[in-house]
């Protein structure tokens, strides 16, 4: 392998440059990776015709290099006779490639806002659709929608912030069965977002990156109320969805001068079971008390770098129990405020990307988060009624921010 000094003092190895220690980085596309022990040339007579560095001493006696944008190699200069060669002592990858696997902190965030929408407003949307058209006298299949959107940020180690918008459609049918009653919905859902990543690291300083990610999904739905007593009622829930997550990442940091990006898609599955009691609190009260277990995959991905790295990304796994309570106060019979706490912790979602066979420190999201939540529900109209439900949550912990839904629905008596 060949090489050839620059008057800058940088040494070119083919596509790649070598640095010598202190020399600002002027880095080339990745052309593979060099192992512990290869040895380069630097300067031999036999390659440069009347090289003479017999007796010449140099105060120079290791470099660092990089390839691409993310690998970095430690070498020892060593001088025998009239040949000057660069000894590869170890590899390894740059503290800035955190950035590159905490964009899937930013595409999981995305999934994990589907799965909470999916989990509380689509349910509740379902069964509300199904039992309004059922009690109108029409076939018991209700059609719904509703939106959401908001802005998180993660603690992975440093921090994601993610900004997503979902929306959901659906149809949904309700049956009376003898121990209660039985809803079960089919939906599809769609969401975008965009991210922001932020790393501080002692020798690159801050290094910024970002993303836009989309998903476009189906999911099923089921949840059964069992029949009222004094007391109220229990309940049982689950949804299950799968989709399609895309991701584009890029980062003007990694490299200074030169975007460093690359494009994922990958699938992903969820589900989440829940069970709970609603209790009757007077005549005009109900206390909602639940626990949820929330499951969220992003599948294995490879991407290949626009420097030129291959970046294998694992699969990431979410795992979330969440305990809550939401109150509901029925001012009238059209008008409904309501309010709740919760506690969830992630046991997971922890993102990991290798290198060529080296591993990228690892985001996690793993921690407890605390939720609260206010919003308002009422139908308004005589012979068309139009349902609203306004929502606002806030979330502090191991996520930390704010997120709103709203839901419209038109029925004809």
């Amino acid at each position: 392998m060949g090489l050839t000094i620059n008057s800058s003092g940088t040494i070119n190895i083919n596509d790649s440059i070598v640095e010598s220690v202190n020399t600002d980085p002027k880095l080339g596309k990745f052309s593979g990776p060099l192992n512990v022990g290869a040895e380069l040339t630097l300067i031999d007579d036999n390659l440069n015709a009347g090289a003479n560095i017999v007796g010449t001493t140099f105060s120079q006696t290791t470099a660092t290099g990089k390839h691409g944008s993310l690998m970095e190699y430690d070498f020892a200069l060593v001088q025998a006779g009239n040949k000057l060669t660069a000894r590869v002592t170890s590899v390894g990858l740059s503290e800035e490639s955190k950035s590159i696997s905490e964009g899937l902190v930013g595409s999981m965030g995305t999934i994990i806002f589907a799965s909470d929408h999916a989990s509380s407003r689509t349910i509740s949307d379902a069964m509300e659709a199904a039992a309004t058209v059922g009690i109108s006298g029409g076939i018991p299949i209700g059609t719904f929608g509703s939106a959401s959107g908001g802005s998180m940020r993660y603690e992975s180690g440093s921090h994601v912030d993610v900004e997503s918008f979902h929306v959901s459609l659906g149809a949904s049918y309700a049956a009376k069965l003898d121990p209660g009653r039985l809803t079960v919905g089919i939906f599809g859902e769609y969401g975008i977002g965009s991210y922001d990543t932020v790393n501080s690291f002692p020798n690159a300083g801050v290094v910024l990156g970002h993303g836009d990610t989309r998903y476009l999904g189906i999911g099923v739905l089921a949840r059964f109320d069992f029949s009222q007593t004094a007391m109220g009622n229990f309940y049982a829930e689950l949804t299950a969805r799968l989709g399609t997550v895309e991701n584009e990442y890029w980062s003007d940091d990694i490299l200074r001068g030169q975007r460093v990006s690359y494009s994922s898609r990958a699938p992903y599955y969820g589900f989440h079971l829940g069970v709970g009691h609603k209790w009757k609190l007077g005549q005009s009260g109900v206390l909602d008390t639940y626990v949820k277990y929330l499951w969220n995959h992003q599948n294995a991905d490879k991407v290949v770098v626009s420097t030129g790295e291959t970046v294998s990304f694992r699969a990431v796994d979410s795992h979330r129990l969440r305990v809550g309570a939401r109150y509901n106060h029925f001012v009238s019979g059209r008008v409904s405020p309501y309010v709740g706490i919760a506690y969830e912790h992630e046991f997971d979602g922890r993102a990991d990307a290798f290198v060529n066979g080296l591993a990228v420190e690892s985001p996690s999201m793993r921690g407890g988060t605390g939720m609260g939540e206010l919003g308002i529900s009422f139908t308004t109209g005589e012979g068309s009624r139009l349902s609203v439900d306004l929502g606002v949550q806030a979330y502090v912990g191991k996520r930390q921010g704010f997120s709103g839904s709203l839901t419209l629905r038109l029925e004809f008596e």
